[in-house]
């Protein structure tokens, strides 16, 4: 897969695009990294489904990953200019839009401005950009305990992972939370540096895309986790009020990104809104990448399950853990317990032999 580059004004602006079909542009979150991405077991997992599909175009944004890094100046118009770019460096002239938080900020404000270009748009883990605490916007994107920790991270701890705590909750209770930290250390490091992360998160508390919202006529879906701390839940009700024509799906899990924790679902909501018809087939990405050969049949929201019956939680505490419902631990369970042909002692016992199992 090559990256190319497209020129937006000044600035130089990475993507690649992938598959083929109807066009689908991937608007990122925070930081990026086009190619290191494609390095991780579930985030190229997480591409490759969707670049099944659709034809898949993705992009760092300007100041990350392979894109030019100064961002000096930068404003959230430059940000969507920088989407039309790539569509027109890949030849695009009217695609779906993937927006993933603050890029569902950008991708929302394009929809508005551009609708001749925009067929369908899907906002994950977004919010319209307002930091709380405002009068006139009570919920806001993030807590402010959560800003002070981030702002502290960012500028002590940049480039140790700590960010996989609260973009990706599931992986950070793992029992291979340090492999999974260290590549999250890398992937800091390599999609920006600690000024340039800085800049990007204060950056995204000025945002505000409400004025734009009651403009959107494309068809909308708002996919939101019931748990994610990062990005609370009220935010995805707040668009899905504010959007003509939307629909909110609210998910199981906490984490923030959508390769992490049960990334099937994610997708099979995203091919039924684009398509009307499931067709990927997403391979078992369990945060573990799956130790046993028995254990690679499970899906990631199993293998989490499996996990918490290997730690010895009853099925209550699972649930409360994991932030789902008893009904849907027993159901997915049974359906283990199938797959394996085993019970939940013997569960317990093939998770705990690891890769050996």
């Amino acid at each position: 897969m090559q990256t190319r580059y497209a020129k937006s004004g000044d600035v130089h602006v990475a993507f690649q695009v992938s598959g083929s079909g109807p066009d689908l542009v991937y608007v990122p979150g925070w930081v990026s990294h086009l190619e290191l991405e494609m390095e991780n077991v579930l985030s190229r997992r997480f591409y490759d489904a969707l670049a099944s599909f659709r034809r898949l175009i993705r992009f760092d944004k300007r100041g990350t990953g392979m894109s030019d890094r100064d961002i000096s100046g930068v404003s959230l118009e430059d940000r969507i200019e920088d989407i039309a770019a790539v569509m027109d460096a890949a030849g695009s002239e009217r695609a779906s839009l993937f927006g993933l938080s603050e890029g569902g900020t950008m991708a929302a404000v394009f929809a508005a401005r551009y609708p001749e270009r925009v067929q369908r748009l899907v906002l994950f883990a977004s919010h319209a950009g307002k930091v709380t605490g405002s009068p006139d916007f009570p919920c806001g994107y993030e807590t402010e305990g959560g800003i002070a920790w981030m702002h502290d991270v960012v500028q002590t701890e940049w480039g140790q992972g700590l960010s996989l705590e609260r973009l990706a909750p599931s992986m950070w209770r793992h029992r291979q939370r340090a492999q999974a930290q260290a590549w999250m250390a890398r992937f800091e490091r390599m999609a920006a540096t600690p000024g340039a992360a800085l800049e990007h998160f204060e950056f995204n508390l000025g945002n505000d895309s409400r004025a734009a919202l009651g403009d959107i006529a494309a068809p909308t879906l708002i996919l939101h986790r019931s748990g994610d701390y990062f990005v609370p839940l009220c935010n995805a009700e707040y668009l899905a009020a504010s959007i003509r024509d939307a629909t909110l799906i609210v998910l199981d899990g906490d984490d923030h990104v959508p390769y992490v924790g049960d990334a099937a679902t994610v997708l099979d909501e995203v091919e039924r809104f684009l398509s009307g018809v499931v067709t990927h087939r997403l391979a078992s990405s369990s945060p573990a990448a799956v130790g046993s050969d028995r254990l690679a049949n499970l899906t990631a929201a199993e293998y989490r399950i499996a996990e918490a019956v290997a730690d010895g939680l009853t099925n209550p505490q699972i649930a409360a853990s994991l932030h789902l419902s008893r009904h849907t631990v027993e159901s997915h369970l049974k359906r283990i317990y199938a797959k394996l042909a085993v019970t939940r002692v013997e569960l317990a016992a093939l998770v705990a032999r690891g890769p050996s199992g």
